[in-house]
């Protein structure tokens, strides 16, 4: 469970885009030591950690970043934690960003606000996947039953959208049913109905196949 790139740029832009103080630029020879203070003034104000490169990653990549991470607290994948970086440019102005998007730094104040309304979707996010839970667990439960009442042989695949159930209705041949969550009660509903159909129209020899319309498939 992560955010989109979109969702994290349109945050960035919102906090970092109009620079509201003088942009910070420090000449090469002192850009280490004013990380150390950057990272003794953003742990003192808040929970968040400012890391060198070889802190994170165990070794020295030569870049001169830092990374400045906000863990996700509803995964405990690492993968899905949330890496932004520090970096002076080639004018020695510093930036922040993440891998596709950067703006100039201006303060402490807009990094902390950009922190708290990531955690913030965050808890958004949770609450959507804990009602996707539900919902999967809803239909496969439904589709369980029904297969059970109907003798059918079947299998289920769960992607982010929707939920396919496959229905055998040969022994060469099967079905797929897509069942969305956004209306997954309403599809429901028709199901048995459907594949009963679907049945009847395989015996008499009637195979159908849905295919989306593009301007290459032909006029009507």
């Amino acid at each position: 469970m992560w955010l989109s790139e979109k969702k994290v740029n349109k945050l960035l832009a919102k906090y970092f885009k109009k620079v509201e103080n003088p942009i910070i630029r420090i000449g090469e020879e002192k850009q280490k030591d004013f990380f150390s203070f950057l990272k003794k003034e953003i742990e003192s104000l808040s929970k968040y950690k400012l890391k060198t490169e070889s802190d994170y990653y165990g070794f020295d990549r030569g870049n001169n970043k830092m990374i400045f991470e906000i863990d996700n607290p509803y995964s405990d994948k690492t993968y899905e934690s949330n890496k932004y970086y520090f970096y002076f440019d080639m004018e020695n102005k510093l930036n922040f960003g993440s891998l596709y998007e950067n703006f100039y730094f201006d303060s402490v104040k807009n990094l902390l606000s950009f922190a708290g309304a990531l955690e913030e979707e965050f808890k958004e996010l949770r609450k959507k996947q804990k009602i996707k839970e539900l919902r999967t667990k809803t239909i496969l439960s439904t589709i369980k039953e029904l297969a059970k009442e109907e003798n059918l042989d079947y299998f289920t695949e769960v992607d982010f959208a929707k939920i396919k159930l496959n229905v055998k209705i040969s022994d060469s041949y099967y079905m797929e049913m897509q069942i969305p969550y956004k209306n997954f009660q309403e599809t429901l509903i028709n199901a048995r109905e459907i594949i009963a159909s679907m049945k009847v129209l395989y015996k008499k020899g009637i195979k159908m196949q849905l295919k989306r319309y593009t301007a290459s498939s032909g006029v009507f």
